[in-house]
């Protein structure tokens, strides 16, 4: 099992403390020997030798601390999956696996409630419309289809509310200074509510949407006419962290101590999914009519010289393990072994 990223850090800090003590020994023992040769060599220059000295020690600290803040940082792709029926421009849920039930669930409450956004899902069908270069190669860019961007917003707007209700959860504990957490509410985030449809719907008070009457609510999370869904958003994260959006779909989350990328994005392009899987467990007969794509969320954490500083690291450790859940939560590979398909699939085969 990996270390956590801030579990790192901590021991980094031990191990300064242990090679400061060592350096220490070492250079008075190398002390003694120098003194032996300069008393040698005739006119050395003390002062160059005193610095000398303070360089290469400056230089070691440096190495063991860049080498462990290098270990914290992480970058990991996570491959989701989507699988969509040509036919009836649907999206086809997949059972007991997370990320699907939600895109299933809340694309289809959107469109109930939402006739913009029903409008756009049934313009096109789901897929690549165009790939494309700027001036090199190397600046490939790919265009999706309408509905393709609209799925985009809807990955980007479970992976904000996976981090919503993650970051709730865990500082929701009285042993929490509540000075040093802040809590982020919908007008706090305007301009990702502005840019993301499904955050701005799901997220818009009850008084304003006819699919609850009009009417003002104190619930979090509720259901209105025809399956619309509120569900009210709220981060909770530790204090001078600021959330923005860096791209359309790039949402940064900025502390002192650490920067959290977070990424996700409907590629367009196929996934590999066994047919076996499609016919046995989804039970669909005509597999012709399906298309199987492929998400990526990624994740990039960096953290700066500061946290070498940081004393109160239970204020971040909530990082790592939102990074796992969202793993478990959207992975397809984690799905397939949480059910054991491939011991499924082998018994299968062996009783044709």
């Amino acid at each position: 099992m990996n270390k956590e990223s801030v579990e790192i850090i901590k021991e980094a800090k031990s191990k300064t403390l242990e090679l400061v003590l060592t350096t220490v020994l070492i250079a008075a023992g190398i002390n003694l020997i120098v003194i032996g040769i300069s008393s040698l060599i005739p006119q050395v220059n003390t002062y160059v030798s005193i610095i000398s000295g303070i360089v290469l020690i400056i230089l070691s600290l440096g190495f063991v601390l860049y080498s462990s803040f290098m270990q914290s940082c992480q970058k990991r792709i996570i491959n989701a999956v989507v699988i969509y029926n040509k036919e009836n421009m649907s999206v086809i849920r997949v059972p007991n696996y997370g990320f699907s039930e939600d895109i299933y669930r809340y694309l289809n409450a959107a469109i109930s409630e939402d006739s913009n956004i029903m409008g756009i899902w049934t313009q096109d069908k789901l897929g690549v419309t165009d790939i494309f270069n700027n001036a090199s190669p190397d600046a490939t860019h790919i265009a999706v289809s309408r509905s393709g961007a609209v799925l985009n917003q809807l990955i980007e707007y479970l992976v904000l509310k996976k981090l919503s209700i993650f970051t709730t959860d865990y500082f929701n504990l009285p042993s929490f200074n509540k000075k040093k957490i802040k809590t982020l509410k919908r007008v706090d985030v305007a301009d990702l509510v502005a840019s993301n449809i499904f955050l701005n719907l799901f997220s818009r008070p009850t008084y304003e949407r006819l699919a609850f009457d009009n009417k003002p609510t104190k619930m979090v999370y509720g259901y209105g006419k025809n399956g619309a869904i509120y569900d009210r958003f709220e981060l909770t994260l530790p204090d001078k962290c600021e959330v923005s959006r860096k791209d359309h779909n790039i949402i940064s989350i900025k502390h002192p101590y650490f920067k959290l990328t977070i990424s996700p994005a409907f590629t367009g392009f196929g996934a590999i999914v066994p047919t076996s899987f499609l016919k046995k467990y989804l039970k669909q007969e005509d597999i012709n009519n399906l298309s199987c794509f492929k998400v990526r969320i990624g994740i990039d954490l960096k953290f700066s010289w500061r946290a070498f500083f940081m004393n109160k690291t239970e204020y971040y450790t909530w990082i790592d393990n939102y990074i796992d859940s969202i793993e478990q939560y959207a992975s397809f590979k984690q799905f397939r072994n949480k059910i054991q398909w491939d011991t499924v699939e082998a018994i299968l085969l062996s009783m044709k």
